[in-house]
């Protein structure tokens, strides 16, 4: 999958820019369908930030409602996930969500998913 905008936000000035510096694959995973577990693999693009004076030289697009910045799992299964560890924590939850097919650490569970702190 890939983003068919021409341009991305420049999140430390807001500026639009169409400059793409590179590109590379983010695989997220996604709730899992009929038990199985989904991936879905996007490709990314950076952006060169063209004002001079910002922070940011370069930064990755994001898709809304389905990346966040560094994040490995998409809203939904994070969603799931966090249902999981707000039941089950630990062990127990890493052991239902695998047989549901949505594969995770125990630490992972807690760590990311779990309640705010």
């Amino acid at each position: 999958m890939r983003s068919r905008t021409r341009s991305a936000r420049c999140p430390g000035c807001g500026r639009l820019s169409g400059r793409i510096h590179g590109r590379y694959e983010r695989r997220l995973a996604d709730a899992p369908l009929g038990g199985l577990s989904v991936v879905i693999v996007v490709l990314i693009r950076r952006f060169k930030c063209l004002r001079t004076e910002c922070p940011a030289v370069t930064f990755a697009e994001q898709i809304p409602g389905l990346t966040r910045p560094h994040a490995r799992y998409t809203p939904v299964l994070r969603d799931l996930l966090g249902r999981v560890a707000q039941v089950l924590a630990g062990r127990p939850g890493a052991r239902l969500a695998r047989r549901l097919g949505m594969v995770t650490a125990k630490d992972t569970l807690l760590r990311c998913c779990g309640p705010p702190r």
